[in-house]
């Protein structure tokens, strides 16, 4: 009765989550207490709320109209009432706000000709709006701030809008992202890139990988929480062969733990049939999906989801849910991998498995040329040069290539740290900013 009761719970959780209805329902929650109230910081941020739940189910005509009056009014009420910003955590050192996930990838160079700084995930965006020295740093810097999930946080960015000087540009997470940033005016650029395009081959192209036999049938690189949906792997693995061999490597996510994740395993009869890792370090991450035939994603919703084109760069093709809002599902062909429909998942599971084996893919080749990290940086710097162009300012030298390791923006050769450590000490000594570096 307890498998029974397991398989039924994560069955109907995962409806509801999903369910357009409660997501229209829960919109109207938000927008009638945001009505209801005295016009203000509460009332906006329960209508900001309201905004966000409602853009995946095309209700969000609502809010526009108040939210841009909001906006258009004297002041900025986003970023004097930091509406939102107690939902991200707060990080600082020394008593001053610290970015954990941040690298300036070019210097201030002259009054004249700013740097660039770059900023990943929203909370880390939020400790630089802390800054005392906010407006001079967005005097001297251009911000590239990359989103991590998709419908986004709209209301720190138009926080930023209060700088009308400001240079902001963002990485989304999917392809109905630029839609939303512009329903309220405000002073940011949309680049075309996904947080996805920036991972880098030569963390891939390592000897040990050559020629390395095929341990896994599959792998799903994803932490442990419902929202990526192992149930989902767990009962197509009941109409598979037994021999199917899966590799789940994640690590957890709040109260979601890999122990949560084997319980339900066992209540689908298949947790026998999976390796469980916790916690790797990426260059085990690298190797277990390099030993794998095919790599999976099964997300509904979630950001641009980094291990789609890590596993591409690790020659591994990858199944994703059809129609699912993950940014990187534009990046499924027939040199990449599959979309995987939910009603015929052990069947579709089957057949990009039959193709993987015959070497019918190659996703490495297509990553190299459509999404690696240094094709994206070169990309971004033809663009800033552009912009910096066309306001007149000189572009006397460009920025240092990028890519994420352990999430984490990263110059793309250990070099580049030799000036990069001098740049981020003068930032942090000018601006009242620190950089927390992993350890």
């Amino acid at each position: 009765m307890k498998a029974v009761f397991l398989r039924c719970r994560s069955l109907l959780a995962d409806r509801v989550r999903y369910s357009s209805g409660v997501q229209s329902l829960l919109g109207w929650r938000r927008y009638l207490a945001g009505c209801f109230r005295r016009r203000g910081p509460k009332s906006l941020a329960l209508l900001a709320d309201a905004h966000r739940i409602w853009l995946p189910v095309g209700l969000e005509g609502r809010t526009i109209p108040v939210l841009k009056q909001a906006h258009e009014n004297p002041g900025n009420s986003w970023f004097e009432h930091q509406i939102g910003w107690s939902r991200y955590r707060s990080q600082s050192e020394d008593g001053k706000p610290a970015i954990s996930h941040g690298l300036v990838i070019k210097p201030k160079v002259s009054a004249k000709e700013k740097g660039v700084l770059v900023i990943w995930v929203e909370y880390n965006l939020v400790s630089l709006m802390r800054s005392p020295r906010l407006e001079s740093i967005l005097r001297d810097y251009r911000i590239v701030f990359s989103t991590s999930w998709s419908p986004p946080d709209l209301t720190i960015v138009w926080a930023l809008s209060k700088f009308p000087d400001a240079e902001l540009y963002i990485i989304g997470s999917n392809r109905k992202d630029p839609e939303w940033f512009q329903q309220i005016p405000a002073n940011l650029k949309v680049l075309p890139f996904y947080a996805s395009h920036w991972i880098s081959g030569d963390d891939y192209d390592l000897p040990e990988f050559s020629g390395i036999p095929k341990r896994y049938d599959f792998s799903m690189i994803a932490n442990w929480a419902p929202f990526k949906r192992h149930w989902l792997l767990f009962r197509a693995l009941r109409q598979l062969p037994a021999e199917i061999r899966v590799a789940l490597v994640g690590q957890p996510e709040g109260r979601h733990t890999v122990d949560t994740a084997r319980c339900l395993a066992e209540a689908y009869g298949v947790a026998d049939r999976i390796e469980w890792f916790n916690r790797l370090d990426p260059s085990e991450v690298r190797r277990v999906q390099a030993t794998s035939h095919c790599g999976l994603i099964l997300s509904r919703r979630e950001g641009s989801c980094l291990a789609v084109v890590e596993s591409f760069l690790a020659d591994v093709p990858v199944g994703m849910v059809k129609d699912a809002h993950v940014g990187s599902l534009d990046f499924i062909n027939d040199a990449t991998g599959a979309v995987l429909d939910e009603r015929t998942m052990a069947r579709d599971l089957a057949a990009l498995l039959a193709r993987a084996r015959a070497n019918a893919f190659a996703p490495r080749v297509w990553a190299l040329v459509n999404t690696e990290a240094s094709r994206s940086s070169k990309l971004l710097e033809d663009y800033l040069r552009a912009q910096a162009t066309a306001a007149g300012e000189p572009w006397t030298r460009g920025i240092e290539p990028f890519c994420l390791r352990r999430a984490r923006p990263d110059y793309l050769e250990s070099r580049s740290w030799e000036a990069g450590r001098k740049w981020h000490r003068e930032f942090e000594e000018s601006n009242e900013v620190r950089f927390l570096w992993p350890t």
